[in-house]
Formats: structure tokens, sequence, C-alpha cells
């Protein structure tokens, strides 16, 4: 029914009402009177959604045909009119024999017109377009090809420049679309978005059909989008949905049309992307379309899936149980309201069957996992051979029965579970997006079959599988990543060490293509943290094949991703400016204003989305255009191996990582080849065993460190150090230069100072530092050493909320009566401000107050200033020119948690990255009165000089010297480290 936003009609039915009850039966104007009547009623029911306007516009149509008679000249007119109004009353109460009487009636009219009348091809393509609901919900072929065959037949015998040509054309793009996904014939979905492109192109802005066709453009992005995973076409699905909403008033039914499809769209580019503002813009948008669609209504089954969609995805970034509920409320009713024929249905049988696996997942209860079962079978009866979601049904099917082969070790369900997989791997085209999911499912059963030995994995089923998952190219980076690292991991669980290398090796390639950059930290720190313990087990296939400097790599490449992309937008381009000045200007134009955009501006979050995601398509432009220059085809890309080894001039750098099946350190010289120390005591379950001691430790007390730590101390000796050391073949007394390198969750540890109680250990053969990566330490190599020294103190012994630090008095104002140049920021004049203000000023900067950290988004942690928390993420924005040394006397600033690992993201780091060169961080807690006079030893040991280069020298004298006064107490001298040159 055509829109309207016409004013009130009231007084015109009034009007109308009166003069036909004067008028007699068998007036000539009686048909003409009651057809207006009709229609005023039908324009009364889209202004105010009463179905009963609609009856009446139904009964008076009713009669306008009858009294027009059979040779009436406008009788089509009344005909369709009347077809017109019981196709809407279907759309609001789902009524079939509505649609039934539809058809039939536009069918009369177009019986009883010229082959040449205008309006033909009109009711031609409202037939069709009832004929296409009809098929949604008997599922028969043949109502479709109907209405294919009459749009069709109308756009043929019309004139392009017909009034209704747009929408003629965009009901057709609306068939095919739908014989798309009943058959999956790719023809069909290019012949739907060329006539939907057509459409909206032709139709005119003042145009009451331009919703509809901007719509159908919109559906068809989103139809090429789930076939293809091409994110330029989700992009333009949201650009044309936003842009309706503004041009159609919010109780207009066709509004609830484009809000839902919105809230399927961000749903999907969230599952994409990963950009949380996503979520909340379409969570509102599909609740909103819910609320005011009534539940008889045809559409509403599939706006409750979308909604119970995006609810499990907000309940997969935030894991809050209240999200999962809703998600299950709201398919479960969709697939109760949604006719058992509609073709839709299985696919919400299936989506309701993964959130009851989910719930299983979290809850434990086999009465999930036995639904999520029964409710995939029915989904696979009713779906169709050619249905294109069969291999999701299928997939789905193979991982409950995987996971039911977990809880009850039936070799059933492992077989079943095997086969269902290989099904859906054989139902998916090669090029379809989901495919690396499909792959990772059948990884999931092969790894099931090796775990439980019921039987084997062969070469060519694993080489096979490998191959799927490396052509999966059309795939979400997600899914890839996810799929390479499950058949990595069972390469090397069979063995199988160049499959193994190689799946890996393309998951850590992937990483950073998953972070989306146009979003914050936290949306960022979430899809990195997913993939913990990946690089690891990269590094150990390496290993496990001789292969040093690709371990070494590799490793680089999959580590600090956050970070290496903050040393992108710091690199120099005086280069670039003498060979291209206006490319090198531009580039520093777009990447100065990404810099700037804050994580939470005063905008919405959508808007700052918005603004990224064009500010990165203006960068990755730029890019290509750098690099299609001579001499810059390298610009921006990683570093290689040879320009990275440099890092450890002047000593090594010490790789350490744990993986599921070795343990293995690399050491690395800045001019010889890497050196491979195997350590096959060093677990990766004695890491986790160990690591969650000391988490819970550091969290818990003194007490509790004083306990754990000797025997951690002494494992790490054992399984870790004392190997490395006797590799690195030390001559005469004095240390050796070392930068430990720990991949993992060996970021938790103090290497540094492993040994056994009362025995020489690291801290009497080594000066050590920390560095996340190679090409952090080069960084800060390559930054010049301060040739002044101007002193910030920050001090807060009272901090709002906070317990006192009394110790930290003690050690400002003895750091202060040194070096008075720069005015101290003591208590309430040690505001975040004043401290962003402070440190462009200053090259030397010692913070002692409280700190925090985040486990979950490492980012938002940051050190307690008086009027608010100071975060990692502001820091790590900074660009400090000549920075030398920050002393970070605070609570485990140095400790970036374990889902974050590779990351190294703390603000030990974070200062570093903002540019000084020399960091004393803290690995956990060390109590206010000790960290001051740790403070003031160091102070007293480093040469009266502008630099900071002998940082990590004086840093060990004072471990050693704390250790001679506390030698019980690892927990007062084990965990201040350095990190720098």
């Amino acid at each position: 029914m055509a829109r309207s936003h016409g004013a009130d009609v009231d007084p015109a039915i009034g009007h109308l009402e009166q003069a036909l009850a004067v008028m007699p039966d068998g007036h000539d104007q009686l048909a003409e009177l009651l057809s207006l009547l009709s229609r005023a009623h039908a324009y009364q029911y889209i202004r105010r959604g009463a179905l009963s306007d609609l009856d009446t516009a139904i009964q008076v149509a009713q009669r306008a045909v009858t009294a027009a008679g059979d040779g009436h000249p406008q009788r089509h007119t009344y005909l369709a009119d009347l077809a017109l109004h019981e196709h809407a009353r279907f759309e609001h109460s789902g009524a079939l024999v509505d649609l039934t009487d539809a058809i039939h009636h536009f069918g009369s009219a177009i019986a009883v017109m010229r082959p040449d009348d205008p309006d033909r091809p009109v009711h031609m393509t409202e037939q069709g377009m009832a004929y296409q609901r009809k098929f949604d919900h008997s599922g028969q072929a043949a109502d479709l090809e109907r209405a294919i065959d009459l749009g069709e037949q109308a756009i043929a015998t019309a004139s392009e420049s017909h009034s209704e040509w747009p929408r003629m054309l965009a009901r057709l793009s609306s068939a095919y679309r739908k014989r798309f996904r009943f058959t999956g014939t790719a023809e069909d979905l290019d012949q739907a978005f060329n006539l939907a492109k057509r459409a909206a192109d032709a139709v005119d802005d003042t145009s009451l059909d331009k919703v509809t066709c901007l719509l159908t453009l919109s559906n068809a992005h989103m139809a090429r989008f789930d076939r293809n995973g091409s994110p330029a076409d989700l992009d333009q699905v949201i650009d044309l949905g936003e842009h309706v909403l503004v041009e159609i008033e919010h109780p207009d039914a066709d509004w609830a049309v484009v809000a839902a499809n919105l809230c399927s769209a961000y749903w999907k580019r969230f599952d994409r992307g990963g950009v949380a503002a996503d979520l909340d813009r379409g969570i509102a948008l599909g609740e909103a379309a819910v609320a005011q669609t009534p539940d008889s209504a045809a559409n509403k089954g599939s706006y409750l899936a979308h909604l119970g969609a995006i609810y499990q995805a907000r309940y997969s970034r935030f894991h809050e149980v209240t999200d999962l509920d809703r998600a299950i409320h709201h398919t479960k009713f969709a697939v109760e309201i949604t006719p058992q024929s509609h073709y839709t249905r299985p696919g919400y049988m299936s989506d309701l069957a993964g959130l009851h696996h989910r719930r299983y997942r979290r809850s434990k209860r086999q009465a999930d996992l036995d639904m999520a079962s029964d409710l995939v079978e029915q989904a696979l009866a009713l779906s169709s051979p050619n249905d294109p979601e069969r291999a999701r049904y299928l997939s789905n099917l193979s991982i409950f029965h995987t996971t039911r082969f977990d809880l009850l070790h039936a070799d059933a369900d492992l077989n079943r579970a095997t086969a269902l997989a290989r099904q859906a791997l054989s139902a998916a085209p090669h090029d379809h997006p989901h495919r690396a999911i499909y792959a990772d499912a059948l990884a999931g059963a092969y790894q099931a079959q090796l775990d439980a030995s019921t039987q084997t994995v062969s070469q060519h089923q694993l080489r096979t599988l490998a191959r799927d998952v490396s052509e999966a190219t059309t795939s979400f980076p997600v899914h890839r990543i996810k799929a390479a690292t499950s058949v990595g991991l069972l390469a090397a669980a069979m063995g199988e060490y160049a499959t193994a290398t190689e799946m890996l090796d393309t998951a850590v390639t992937l990483l950073p293509s998953a972070v989306p950059r146009e979003t914050s930290w936290s949306d960022q720190e979430h899809r990195l943290g997913a993939q913990t313990g990946l690089v690891g087990e990269a590094v150990a296939a390496h290993c496990a094949t001789n292969d040093v400097r690709g371990a070494v790599e590799i490793a680089e490449l999959g580590r600090g991703i956050l970070l290496a992309a903050q040393l992108d937008s710091r690199t120099d381009l005086t280069d670039l400016e003498e060979a291209e000045p206006k490319l090198a200007s531009a580039f520093q134009h777009v990447r100065a204003q990404l810099n700037t955009i804050d994580d939470g501006p005063t905008g919405s979050p959508q808007s700052t989305v918005t603004l990224r995601r064009r500010l990165w398509t203006e960068y990755d432009d730029l890019l290509a255009q750098i690099r299609g220059r001579p001499g810059f085809t390298r610009f921006l890309l990683p570093p290689r191996f040879n320009d990275l080894r440099t890092a450890a001039t002047g000593g090594a750098v010490l790789l350490v990582n744990a993986s599921e099946k070795r343990g293995d350190a690399i050491i690395i010289h800045a001019d010889a080849d890497p050196e491979l120390v195997p350590l096959p005591e060093l677990t990766l379950a004695a890491v986790r065993s160990r690591g969650a001691y000391l988490l819970s430790a550091t969290a818990t007390g003194d007490s509790d460190l004083v306990t754990v730590l000797p025997e951690i101390l002494s494992w790490l000796w054992d399984t870790a150090v004392h190997p490395i050391l006797d590799a690195l073949a030390q001559t005469g007394d004095s240390p050796l230069r070392i930068w430990w390198m720990p991949l993992g969750l060996l970021n938790l540890f103090p290497l540094h100072a492993a040994g056994h109680p009362d025995e020489p250990g690291a801290l009497d053969r080594l000066v050590s530092s920390y560095t996340s990566t190679l090409r952090t330490l080069t960084y800060a190599r390559a930054r010049p050493p301060s040739t002044e020294r101007h002193q910030l103190v920050v001090a807060l012994d009272r901090t709002p909320g906070l317990a006192n630090l009394v110790g930290t008095a003690i050690e400002a104002a003895a750091l202060q009566a040194q070096h008075p140049d720069i005015p101290p920021l003591i208590n309430e004049t040690a505001t975040a401000t004043g401290v962003l203000t402070a440190l462009p000023r200053s090259t030397w900067v010692h913070l002692a107050c409280h700190a925090s950290t985040n486990a979950t988004a490492p980012s938002q942690g940051g050190v307690h200033l008086h009027d608010r928390v100071l975060r990692l993420s502001e820091v790590s924005r900074l660009h400090l020119k000549h920075a030398e040394l920050a002393y970070l006397s605070a609570c485990s600033t140095a400790d970036g948690g374990i889902r974050h690992a590779d990351e190294s993201l703390h603000l030990a780091s974070a200062f570093q990255l903002a540019g000084f060169r020399h960091v004393i961080a803290s690995l956990w807690p060390l109590k206010d009165r000790l960290a001051a006079v740790a403070a003031r030893a160091f102070y007293e040991r480093l040469p009266d000089k502008p630099t900071a280069d002998h940082s990590a020298a004086a840093m060990r004298e004072v471990t050693l010297m704390l250790r001679d006064r506390y030698r019980a107490r690892a927990d007062v001298w084990a965990p201040l480290i350095h990190t720098g040159p």
C-alpha cells in the first residue's frame, strides 16, 4: 500500500459518508464515491495503524466493486484498490485468506484491462508482490516463479517514464533476491542487485516510492554481503538505512522495516568488526521495531529474530546472562509466530538451537544441549535441499554432537559430528563467507577424535582441511583466524609441524586485520584477547622444525599489535616529505586526526566510529599511493628480522615461550644467528598453574606472596633461566646485559629474579631489562638521549576514596629537593590536566601514587590522580620528544594481566610509547614505605647526568640491596623492573 503524509482525512470521510447517505442505489457515481471513501479509510489506517480503519476500507471497497458491475469502465481500479487493502490487512494480521483474496482480485483487475492501459503493469507488479508474500509462507517455488513472471511482464510493457517504474524494478528485485535465498543461484543475486540499483537511480527524491527503492537497494546489498562477505556492502546497508530513517516518520510502518533491517546490519557488522557501538545502536533500533509492530504482522518474526541475534552478539561480547536470556526469548517467539511452511522458519530454529547451546556451555544443563540438537534436526527436516543456509544447519548440528561427545563420550556422537561437518563443507560454495566457520567445526571434530584416540586423522584429511581454510578468503578475518588456529593445533598434535606452521602463521598474520581500527582500545583489546596463546603455539611450531628465525619473526608480528599501530603513527616522515611533499602533508594530516580522536568524545560513540572509519579509509588510500612511489614500497610494513636484530646491541634479547607441547628460549644476537635453547621442563600447564598462584597471591596480600614466590623463583630457575644462562656462554665475572622478551603468560613472572633461596641466581649473573617486542626496544634505542634534566614529581599521599600512602610524601620531598626546577604536583594539584600539561615540559618524571589495572580492558587502567584516573590509553597517545626516564612508583605498573599478555598493555609500555627511553615499573604492589626506599636508592645510584642509560644497572643494584636486607621476602625485592635500552 502506498505511503501517505497527508493531513487528517476525518473531514473527508465525513463528507463522503453524508453524500453516500443520500445517494440512491444504482446512481452512476455510487461506485466512484465508495472508492474514494475506501481510499480515505485506507489512508487513515496508514496514519493511525488501527486495523478497524482497514476493515472498513475493505468493506467499502467490496461495495464499490459490487456497485460498479461487470461492465463499469473503472471496475479494474476498484478491484485493484480492494486487492491493495486486502494485502495490507494480511501484512497487519498475517491472515493468509486476505493474501489469497488479494491475488484473486489483482488477477480479476488485470483480466478486464486493455493491454495498453498504463495501470496494467502496476497491478501486475502488485500481484507479483502478493505472490512473493505467499511464497514466504508456502515455500512453494511456483509462487515465486509466478511473481518473477509478473514482474518481468510489467517492466517489459511499461515505459521507463512511467511514474511507477522505480517501484516495478524494486518489486522485481525483491523477487529475484528471494529466489537467490531459496536456490543460491548467483545470477539471481546479480539480477536482484542490478534491478535495485536501477530503481534507486530512477526514483525521484520527492517520490513516496523513494523509501521503497532505497530499502530494496539496502536489502540487495545485505544479500550480497551475506553471500560474499564484502564489508563495503554492509556499510552501504547501514548508510542507506540511516538515510531512510531520516526521511520517514517514526510511527510509519516503513520505519519499523528499516529499523529492523538496520538492527540486523549492525549485528553483522559487529560480528565482522567487533565494534561495540554497533551493538548499542542495533539493539535500540531492533527494540523499537519490535515494540511498534503487532504480533500478527507478517514481518514480526524476522524483527524478533534480528533482535535475538544482536542480543546474542552482545552476550558474546560482555557475557551478561540477561542478554542471553533476551536472545532466547525473542528468537523463541520468532519461531512460535512463524508459520511451519515459511522459508525463514528453519533459520530461526537453527538460531534458537545455537542459543541453547550457548546456554549449555554456561550452565552445563543437558536439557539445553538436547534442545539445541532437536531444534536443528527439525530445521534440517524443514529446509529444502537447495537452501543456501543448509550448510549452516549441518555445521551447527556437528558442533552440538561434538559437545555431546565431550559430555557423554559416546562414539556415535563423534562419528556423526565428523560426518555432518564434512557435509557442511561440501554443501557450502568455495567462496562462501561462512566456509571458515564450517572448517573450524570439522577441525573440532577431528581434534576430539584425536584426543579420544577413537579414530585417527589421516595426513590427507589434515591437508585437505588446511587447504579449505587457506582458500576461505571471503570469510571474516576473525573466523579465518579461529579456523586456522584450530587446524594448526590439530596438526601440531599430530606431529605435522609443517602444516602446523603454515596454519598458525596464517592465523597470526591475520591478527591485525581482525582488530577494529575505527573504535576504542577496549574493542580492539577484546578481539585480540580472544587469541591468547596463539603466538606462543606458532613460535613453538617453528621451533619444532628448527626454524628459529621464523619463530622470532612470527613472535614479532603477532605481539604488541596495538603498540605497533601506535608506533606506526609516530613514524618519521622526513624522507617522504623530501620526495613527495604533498603526499606527506596529506598523510600527516589524516594521521594527526586519528591520533587526536579520544576514546570518549563529546559526540556519540556511533558518530566517533563513523568518523574514524572515514579517516582510516583515507589513510589506507594514501598509504597505497605512498607504497606505489619509488623507494617507499616497504613504507610502514613490518620491519624485517635483519632490521630488528640491532635491538640486541650490547647484549642479547631472550625470547622465552611455553606452549602445549614444548618450551623454548631463543637467544637473539645483534651480530649472529638466533640460537634455539629447548626448555623441555617449561610446560604451559605449569605456567598456567603458577601464574594463577601468583595472581591470587598478589591479590590477597603479602603473606601469600611470601609463601608462593620462593617456589616460583626456583621453578623459573630450573625450567628456564638456568638452561638459558648455560647457553649464553658467559665469560668473566661481569654480569651479562640482557633483555627478557617473555611470551604469553610468562609476562607475569619475574624472570630477572629467578633462583633458589640463598643461592646465586639470575640477579648475580645478569643486568636485566624487559621488552614487549624487538620493535619497541628498537624504538627506544632510536630516540636521542636527553641533554637536560627537567624533573617532574607527581605524588599523592592522599587520594580520594583510596588508602593513604604515607611514604610517597617522603619520596617526593627528597627528589624535589635535589631537582626543584619544575613545580611538583602534590595531592590536590596532581590532576589529570595538570599532569598532561606538565609532561611535555619534563624529561624525567616520578609518579608516586595509586595505580590500577583492568583485566578485561587494560587500556582503561591507569594512575589514580586527585580528580580522576589518567588512563593508559591517554598516556600512550602522547608524543614526548625529549622524554628520558619515567619512574612509576605505583602498584602493578608492569602488569598486563592474563587475557592480553601478548599485547603487553600496561603503564610501563604506555610511558615508553609516549616517548620515555627508560621506564621503571613494578610487577605487583609494593608497600609505599619500601617503594620510597627503593626509589631513593635508585636515584642515588644514577650518575648526575641528564641521561638515564645506567638505569638497568642501577635497578639491579637496588634489587640486590633489597635482597640482602629482606632475603626471605622476595615480594619486597623481586617486583621492580626496567624497560628500555
